[in-house]
């Protein structure tokens, strides 16, 4: 009886959370996720970032290994997010991703994830997002390598 009562209070919790995201991240695109519209740097980060797999202009499918490593200061409590963007740069596939630390002395940190997209057209972006807790665009920092999606 207290593991259903429990069950229970976890799907209101769940629904109650889904509704208050839905209303806060807006009017939903593809996966329901509305991006903020931000130049990337003109360094594109590339110092802060090092992307394994995919290579820039890679040929891709369905699901797409992720692999890399990526400054600390990009993530808030091991969580940065990663896109998959069509050519116009809407989102076809991604989310939030956890990082490893090895050593707390290390200024890098590892990530690995498999994000599964629907390809629309024949190329778009993988985009690496910091995680941004304060919110203000001033602290966005945005990495982008172009893809190729295979039929």
């Amino acid at each position: 009886m207290k593991n259903q009562i429990v069950v229970a209070l976890l799907l209101v919790v769940f629904l109650v959370v889904g509704i208050i995201l839905g209303r806060v991240l807006g009017k939903p695109n593809t996966l329901g996720v509305k991006l903020p519209t931000i130049t990337p740097a003109p360094s594109n980060w590339a110092s802060e970032v090092k992307l394994d797999t995919p290579k820039t202009s890679q040929l891709v499918k369905s699901p797409l290994e992720v692999k890399g490593a990526i400054k600390r200061n990009w993530t808030f409590e091991a969580v940065m997010t990663i896109w998959v963007l069509d050519s116009n740069k809407a989102v076809i596939g991604g989310g939030p991703v956890y990082t490893t630390l090895v050593n707390e002395s290390d200024e890098w940190v590892s990530f690995k994830t498999s994000l599964t997209f629907n390809p629309v057209g024949s190329s778009g972006f993988l985009q690496i997002k910091n995680d941004n807790p304060s919110g203000l665009p001033e602290n966005d920092k945005i990495f982008e390598v172009p893809l190729r999606f295979q039929d």
